[in-house]
């Protein structure tokens, strides 16, 4: 969060910014998030955790969890058992803690808001002995972390954050396989008419007129010559089918397929073979025919087969901890991401890991057609697992560490506008821009009002759900907290 604040100062985060400077913005940063965490109820950051009254009070900060920062609920019973729906009962905040009534067994279940979270600027170094809950920044992931022990001296918190890659070389690219394509050939049409604007001949065409087709093969050598000399008499179709008799004759036709049809001839073969058709009045003029091609020839394509694409992903011994979650996913053409995980165990090495991996592959293929075309190898040896797929697919492959020692402090996504603008305004009016700061903080009211609204109503108050409005006929409760003796 300092660095999209830095360059609103325009400064450049990595290679200009100071020290103070960044411990500034963190302060300002923390400030607005402290105002944005109190300004809305974030159904996003609801928790609903189980609690032990003690005295019928459950205190604001139990031990082992965070601080309470706002009650919505308490349930008598767990609601995620009871599809949703839990028996809530009426609370009451006071300086003991939250009063939950008398009528709770051993546990109660509370929807609650836990405080905000705080953030640093303060760089990780290995020299430093970390307090427990004591802040450091991890200049690797660019996250906070929180210290889980009193007495942290060494242990690297980046990895706690966000998943880290695992070692990933795509070592044969994929070439998808051409099923090939059959010839498609050549159809001609000639019709016996004179082409262009000269006037149709007639039917029977004149005695001593000459109908004369004559065919090329690919490379222009004529293979086939055949005339037709009317009588007078014939008429055109009869013509055109002696045409057909004739050129079928020729054995350099004999791969073609010759039909006439009324006063036409087609010719259809393999091959880019040409044709010309010409007309002979009986007094000698020569006039082309009408010729038509109804196909072109495209030529065969053989099969080729396809090159899968083969990729390594490595897995040391030293990315093995207990509770680390490995995670394998192969995002296809569409953008769809196929994965499958393992969370390693306090006895796993990088062998153990592998072999998790490998089963859960085997069981998410059986409802993943991607998946299912995945093909596996291993060498538990050298740590790899050898991926052969016949689509070509991107690979994420990461490790995320659940580390004993260190606690990730997210930052919400909802909030990342508002409190940059917010300690954009604070860093304005430090730098003496007082009307350009009041500008900036009342955009922030207008985009939290936005966001309010986008949230998830409740049927009670709009800022909280904590109790549901009492009748005013319901009988006082008593002695205590709730209400005066009966």
């Amino acid at each position: 969060m300092v660095y999209p604040l830095a360059r609103q100062m325009g400064h450049d985060p990595i290679n200009d910014l100071l020290s103070d400077q960044a411990f500034s913005y963190a302060n300002w940063i923390n400030r607005w998030v402290r105002k944005i965490h109190g300004a809305a109820d974030w159904p996003d950051l609801a928790l609903i955790d189980s609690f032990a009254p003690v005295a019928h009070y459950v205190p604001f900060k139990p031990a082992g969890k965070d601080w309470i920062a706002r009650v919505f609920k308490v349930y008598l019973n767990d609601p995620s058992v009871t599809d949703g729906i839990g028996f809530d009962t009426a609370f009451r905040i006071d300086g003991n803690g939250i009063f939950v009534g008398y009528e709770h067994g051993s546990n109660v279940w509370i929807k609650y808001l836990p405080q905000a979270p705080e953030f640093t600027a303060d760089p990780w170094n290995a020299t430093t002995h970390y307090a427990k809950d004591q802040l450091t920044y991890s200049t690797v992931t660019g996250e906070c972390n929180r210290s889980r022990t009193n007495n942290n001296l060494g242990h690297d918190p980046s990895g706690t954050a966000s998943p880290l890659p695992l070692a990933t070389q795509i070592t044969q690219e994929a070439v998808p396989a051409d099923p090939g394509t059959p010839a498609t050939p050549k159809i001609m049409k000639v019709t016996l008419e004179r082409l262009g604007r000269f006037a149709a001949l007639p039917d029977p065409p004149p005695n001593l007129s000459k109908f004369t087709i004559k065919v090329k093969n690919a490379v222009g050598t004529e293979i086939a010559s055949e005339v037709v000399i009317a009588n007078g008499i014939i008429t055109k179709a009869t013509i055109a089918s002696t045409l057909v008799t004739q050129l079928h004759a020729d054995p350099d036709l004999a791969t073609f397929t010759i039909t006439s049809s009324g006063k036409t001839v087609t010719l259809q073969d393999a091959s880019d073979f040409t044709l010309t058709a010409t007309y002979t009045s009986p007094e000698g003029l020569l006039y082309p025919m009408i010729i038509a091609q109804l196909q072109a020839y495209l030529p065969a394509i053989p099969p080729t087969p396809g090159v899968p694409q083969i990729a390594v992903v490595t897995i040391t011994d030293s990315q093995v901890a207990s509770g680390t979650i490995f995670s394998i996913g192969f995002v296809d053409a569409t953008g769809t991401e196929h994965s499958f995980s393992y969370m390693a165990d306090v006895t796993d090495s990088a062998a153990q890991v592998i072999q998790g991996l490998a089963a859960s592959l085997a069981d998410a293929a059986l409802s993943d057609e991607v998946l299912a075309m995945v093909q596996l190898s291993v060498n538990l040896t050298a740590g790899t697992m050898t991926f052969t797929t016949d689509e070509r697919a991107a690979i994420d492959a990461t490790y995320a560490a659940i580390s004993p020692f260190w606690l990730y402090v997210a930052f919400p996504f909802d909030w990342v506008d508002l409190v940059v603008r917010g300690a954009y305004a604070e860093a304005l009016r430090e730098d003496g821009q007082t009307d350009k700061a009041q500008q900036e903080e009342q955009m922030v009211l207008v985009d939290l009002a936005f966001k309010r609204d986008s949230l998830t109503r409740s049927q009670f108050d709009l800022l909280t759900d904590q109790s549901i409005p009492a009748s005013r006929y319901r009988l006082p409760q008593g002695p205590g907290p709730m209400g005066a003796t009966k």
